[in-house]
């Protein structure tokens, strides 16, 4: 557990409809955040994730990527990117961010310490740094585990693409191209969405357009 961590909160919930979202805690689903979105459809959060009291998250269809502080319960910054999908932090709390076909990192995103200018966009001293720019269909989801970046892609791949820190492809699981017509494909899925590693080193994989999860060992290539 970080040292600034909540030891009350084991989850934070995101929950998007019409023009407004909700922040919750569990297991308490007490609301520590609720904000009306100028949005042009139902709001919906994309990716949520969480280091050391700093909550990110992202929402779709204002692409807007919204830090927040979980502790003061309120939103410190926040910053408009094209596309945008998932969010994951690293060990040392680094924020990568899924956008336009391509992972980017945020640096120095620690309390205290994130520039806003005075409509609380997070400013200029917050470059995005590309960290994967090639080789994506359409990510979504991102986890971090043990210094690899797993990223759930959707698009042409439906697969999901395991990277280093620095951008560089170590494998690829699953069947490019999802599911096809005829016998059913073990190896092969369906828009791969929310992803998790279990105590025993195995990769869980949702589909959002499946009814299924899938196991992949983290030998499977």
């Amino acid at each position: 557990i970080w040292p600034n961590a909540d030891k009350n909160v084991y989850a934070y919930a995101a929950t998007g409809w019409k023009n407004s979202i909700e922040l919750r805690t569990l297991p308490d689903g007490a609301v520590i955040h609720a904000a009306d979105l100028a949005s042009p459809g139902d709001v919906n959060c994309i990716g949520l994730a969480v280091h050391n009291r700093l909550l990110a998250m992202t929402l779709r269809p204002v692409n807007s990527l919204v830090i927040f502080d979980t502790a003061a319960r309120k939103v410190i910054g926040s910053k408009t990117l094209d596309e945008i999908g998932g969010v994951a932090f690293d060990d040392q709390g680094r924020l990568f961010v899924a956008t336009q076909k391509r992972i980017v990192r945020f640096d120095g995103l620690a309390l205290g310490k994130i520039a806003a200018d005075e409509k609380g966009m997070i400013d200029a001293r917050h470059q995005a740094v590309a960290v994967v720019t090639e080789g994506l269909s359409d990510p979504r989801q991102l986890l971090f585990d043990k210094g690899e970046l797993f990223v759930a892609d959707h698009g042409s791949a439906h697969q999901v693409k395991v990277f280093d820190a620095n951008g560089k492809l170590l494998r690829t699981i699953g069947r490019a191209g999802g599911m096809q017509l005829g016998a059913y494909q073990q190896e092969a899925m369906q828009n791969p969405a929310g992803m998790t590693i279990d105590s025993r080193g195995r990769l869980w994989v949702a589909e959002s357009d499946y009814s299924r999860s899938e196991e992949h060992t983290s030998e499977l290539q």
